[in-house]
């Protein structure tokens, strides 16, 4: 990453100072990205950076605001092998506006990605899929409070997002506790809660115990090498039962 910032100051792009960006949150520090735009191939080498950790994420989509941010989310796409797509600004707020999201399909936004949730969770809705707010390990489960009618469901990372082979947070298992209490107190006891970090056999029971009714099998579990993908997947499913999960994703 030192590299990349050495070629950011390269072509100016780097500031330094005191800025006040756009969601209101002031900064030591600023990228001017339009003038890294002007040479391609060092926007390839800062991209790779960022690049090498989106390849250990579960990720399908990337997505890019208009204009600023499609040249970026193009380039980490093609280093990425994924899909990529960008958002307009309609009535001065952010759409897929050229882009379909599919009738019912589950659809994540992580809480500490936007400071304007709300118009991002409406958005999904809008367009016709079930929104799912991500929350990180550390942020509180009743960020929620005023989104849960708007809600499909909640995504609880059960490890701080990143790369693969990380262990499971202990305490993200009472996180799931106090979660589902709390929607069950709040007239929501069939919104969803999905977990992905470590889904390990061991912990999926647990966690479904906790109040999981989502899961995400990766290394610890679906592609345990131990054993060939059908059994490993139905041994998920006798550990947490057919009739408590909505969908089981395969992320490798």
């Amino acid at each position: 990453m030192s590299e990349a910032l050495e070629i950011l100051k390269s072509c100016d792009a780097f500031l330094e100072g005191h800025f006040l960006l756009s969601s209101g949150r002031h900064s030591s520090a600023y990228c001017q990205m339009a003038y890294l735009q002007q040479y391609p191939d060092r926007c390839a080498e800062v991209m790779k950076a960022v690049a090498d950790k989106v390849k250990e994420m579960d990720v399908d989509v990337i997505v890019g605001p208009a204009m600023g941010g499609i040249v970026y989310a193009y380039e980490l796409a093609r280093q990425t092998g994924k899909r990529a797509i960008f958002t307009e600004r309609v009535d001065n707020v952010m759409t897929l506006k050229r882009f379909a999201i599919q009738p019912g399909e589950y659809v994540s936004v992580h809480w500490e990605s936007t400071p304007h949730i709300h118009r991002t969770i409406g958005a999904i809705a809008a367009l016709g899929g079930k929104p799912m707010l991500a929350i990180n390990p550390a942020t509180p489960y009743d960020v929620i409070r005023y989104l849960l009618p708007d809600l499909a469901g909640v995504l609880v990372m059960t490890v701080d997002p990143g790369f693969a082979g990380q262990q499971l947070v202990p305490a993200m298992l009472q996180k799931l506790r106090d979660l589902r209490a709390f929607l069950d107190e709040n007239g929501y006891p069939d919104l969803e809660i999905e977990v992905d970090g470590n889904v390990s056999f061991e912990n999926a029971e647990k966690m479904r115990q906790a109040g999981a009714t989502m899961f995400v099998g990766g290394s610890s579990s679906v592609f345990w090498k131990g054993a060939s993908l059908s059994e490993n997947i139905q041994r998920m499913y006798a550990v947490i039962g057919k009739r408590n999960i909505a969908v089981l994703r395969a992320v490798k």
